[in-house]
């Protein structure tokens, strides 16, 4: 019984955290639609730092949006070298170059 509790509270934990950063995601995005672009970045970037994979397209496209060229090409270059065999990073910094 006890073992079933102490799963129970873990997944309920975990899906509040979950939920939580969807709220977070679902908000940064109607900053940004609103134009309030740094409070957006602000997010995104609180995201990014959670969870590195999921959330870098939207933390670059934030940082090129508020253009934050060097910030967002130190990120990218993070990036390609913790994972230098996936091509998004090489193109995502080949489009933060070009925008720069």
């Amino acid at each position: 019984m006890k073992r079933a509790a102490a799963i129970l509270f873990f997944l309920v934990a975990f899906c509040t955290g979950l939920f939580a950063q969807v709220n977070d995601l679902q908000l940064a995005k109607q900053f940004a639609a609103n134009g309030e672009l740094q409070k957006a970045n602000d997010i995104y970037q609180k995201l990014y730092r959670q969870d590195n994979e999921v959330y870098f397209p939207y933390y670059i496209n934030s940082l090129l949006s508020i253009k934050k060229f060097d910030e967002a090409e130190n990120v990218t270059k993070k990036m390609l070298h913790k994972h230098p065999g996936d091509y998004q990073y090489s193109i995502a910094l080949g489009r933060v170059y070009t925008q720069k």
